[in-house]
């Protein structure tokens, strides 16, 4: 293998990763007008209901929540194997400009989510005390999440919340040492969960399953209630659909920085080296955007 490269093979690399960029968005056959139009078309299925959705608002919601619980927990299986440490790693905020910015676009946008979920599902458990049972698991993982956003974005939340464990750990008389033996073994047995399926995860599945196995087997079902529940099924696609904008913007955004970083090696007339080592560092830590989602 080799290793060194010259200026010209790394510039035709950045072309290709140009290139290649391109391809993925091709690949997946979306763009920013095909969103448009699907999202369009999705909610022209709602305009006729409208009234019906303001009448039924708080059945609308329940649906909506019950639906959006059951993909979370779907996707929730498959993220807690492949892609839970790259995202919470992203969290992080780095030195560099562009990943700054970027960062911060996607952590506002997953925060304001995660406060929606999180609201969405208190709201329901309160309006519909059958369903609470099942919807605390839920409030539970969107809190922790939300919490995760914000532990990783401040200064002063790990400070406190250090000092909040130091505390408890005073009061439970357990010594540094302990402490950091029991942090130690969590650390070992978090690395080892991030390779296997998580059973918490298939439970949180199970548990969002309940609902509709009783509403659609047991309860007696309307014309109205159909109705409803549809719309809060296509309220979701709404939501997913505007998540895949989201998913082509960090596409483009790697597009522009490649396009950039080309027009700089031919004006600074950057050496191989310095290319490699920002491609290693930036672009491919940029790349990360994509496990975000």
């Amino acid at each position: 293998m080799r290793e060194y490269f010259t200026q010209k093979e790394m510039l035709d690399h950045v072309g290709k990763l140009q290139d290649r960029e391109r391809q993925k968005i091709a690949s997946m056959g979306l763009s920013n007008w095909v969103l448009f139009v699907t999202i369009a078309t999705l909610s022209y299925f709602l305009f006729p209901g409208l009234n019906l959705i303001r009448a039924n608002l708080s059945y609308t919601l329940l649906n909506y929540v019950l639906f959006l619980n059951l993909a979370i927990a779907l996707f929730d299986i498959f993220n807690s194997r492949f892609r839970q440490t790259k995202i919470g790693a992203f969290r992080e905020l780095s030195g560099r400009r562009t990943m700054v910015d970027s960062q911060i676009i996607l952590r506002d946008f997953e925060f304001i989510l995660v406060v929606m979920s999180l609201l969405m599902n208190v709201a329901v458990s309160i309006m519909y005390p059958i369903y609470i049972i099942l919807i605390i698991p839920f409030i539970h993982r969107h809190f922790w999440n939300l919490f995760g956003i914000v532990y990783t974005s401040s200064e002063w939340l790990p400070k406190v919340w250090n000092k909040l464990i130091k505390f408890i750990n005073e009061k439970a008389s357990i010594s540094e040492e302990e402490a950091k033996c029991m942090s130690k073994e969590k650390e070992q047995l978090e690395n080892v969960d991030v390779r296997k399926y998580s059973k918490n995860k298939i439970v949180l599945l199970l548990l969002s399953i309940i609902p509709f196995l009783y509403r659609f087997l047991m309860d007696n079902l309307t014309e109205l209630d159909l109705k409803l529940n549809l719309y809060g099924f296509i309220l979701v696609l709404i939501t997913f659909m505007i998540q895949f904008l989201f998913v082509i913007f960090s596409k483009r955004m790697k597009i522009g920085w490649l396009e950039s970083f080309e027009r700089e090696i031919i004006q600074n007339n950057l050496p191989a080296s310095t290319i490699r080592a920002r491609l290693t560092k930036e672009y491919y830590s940029l790349s990360n955007i994509d496990d975000y989602f």
